[in-house]
């Protein structure tokens, strides 16, 4: 009884020694293979991760450009309106006369101003400085007719091109600083004498 039972045993442990060989080298082959094929696998995916995470992160900074350029823009937009002293310079040598014509001594031009907007004051008073300083006869006006007083608008009569030649000059020089311009744009038919007229409102 005791041999059989000793026989049957030792078959089982015989069978489980094979077996622990069989998971061994399953295990060893496995581990191979994984390494062999795994590896490229787990690449692909981290490659991926890594990808997706660059994407992620060009996308945010895009974003945050985006972002600041509007909040530029915008601060731009509230700023008021001033000349650095460079953009002055530069307005009054595109400006400067050697002379005073005789139609601008006689009329002068007219600077409107929106008197009851503090920006739309203070820049048509700077303006109308630079364009005294480039040798321009200006006559400056806080009181006259209220018309269009929105951004700076010229308006000139056409078809004299000793008015209409300057009155241009000033409109480009005055967009090259970065200031829109409407015009140099016809003065009404009640208006017909021979003057630039620029009217400075509040800012748009």
């Amino acid at each position: 009884m005791d041999v059989e039972s000793a026989k049957y045993w030792l078959s089982w442990l015989d069978f489980g020694s094979k077996l622990a060989v069989i998971l061994v080298v399953i295990g060893v082959g496995y581990e191979f293979v994984e390494k062999r094929f795994g590896a490229p696998l787990h690449q692909v995916i981290e490659d991926a991760k890594n990808s997706q995470i660059a994407e992620s992160n060009r996308v945010a900074a895009q974003a945050n450009l985006e972002a600041e350029r509007l909040r530029l823009e915008i601060a731009k937009m509230k700023a008021p309106r001033a000349f650095t002293p460079e953009q002055r310079a530069n307005l009054v040598a595109q400006l400067k006369l050697p002379s005073v014509p005789d139609w601008m001594r006689e009329w002068g031009v007219e600077v409107i101003i929106d008197n009851d907007d503090q920006e739309a004051r203070r820049f048509g008073e700077e303006l109308s400085a630079d364009l005294k300083a480039a040798n321009w006869s200006v006559r400056v006006n806080p009181n006259a007719d209220r018309r269009a007083m929105t951004g700076v608008v010229i308006e000139v009569m056409l078809g004299l091109p000793q008015l209409t030649d300057p009155a241009g000059k000033l409109a480009a020089a005055l967009r090259s600083e970065g200031i829109s311009v409407n015009g140099p744009n016809a003065l009404s038919t009640h208006d017909m004498y021979p003057t630039i007229r620029v009217r400075v409102g509040r800012k748009p």
